[in-house]
């Protein structure tokens, strides 16, 4: 058996992107992934529960808290929260590097992802403003 690898993050170079663009240093994401439901299939006769997975894919939302510079990355951001739309959504992705990397270990990319929820936090004299967004999607997350 072997040992699994274990991955350091190395969250300064972790990045949001949308449409190509970087908008933010990522500080934490959560939620990437998705679900089925399971369908009963079980019929008169079986001695066993039947199942089988449902062909439709739940996307879960993804909550990501980025920090925000109104002057470096506001326009892109700013313009993509307040004109997003699930009918029309946009690409986004989040590049991860492991410890010392230069180039991304993983990049997780959506074509169908809009913001349902926004806010700003930690906004005061000499602090780090923080942007706190979550994410609808229309499609799978793809690694």
């Amino acid at each position: 058996m072997t040992t699994p690898t274990k991955v350091v993050l190395y969250g300064e170079l972790t990045t949001f992107s949308i449409g190509g663009t970087a908008v933010g240093q990522v500080i934490s994401i959560d939620g990437i992934g998705a679900s089925k439901a399971k369908v009963s299939t079980t019929v008169l006769g079986d001695t066993v529960k039947q199942n089988r997975l449902s062909s439709l894919t739940d996307v879960k939302d993804v909550k990501l808290t980025v920090l925000y510079s109104p002057t470096a990355h506001g326009t892109a951001l700013r313009g993509w929260l307040e004109t997003a739309d699930p009918a029309s959504p946009s690409t986004v992705a989040i590049a991860v590097f492991a410890a010392g990397g230069t180039t991304a270990s993983e990049t997780y990319s959506n074509t169908g992802a809009y913001p349902t929820d926004w806010s700003l936090s930690n906004v005061k004299e000499d602090g780090n403003i923080e942007l706190e967004v979550t994410i609808a999607s229309n499609a799978k997350w793809t690694v």
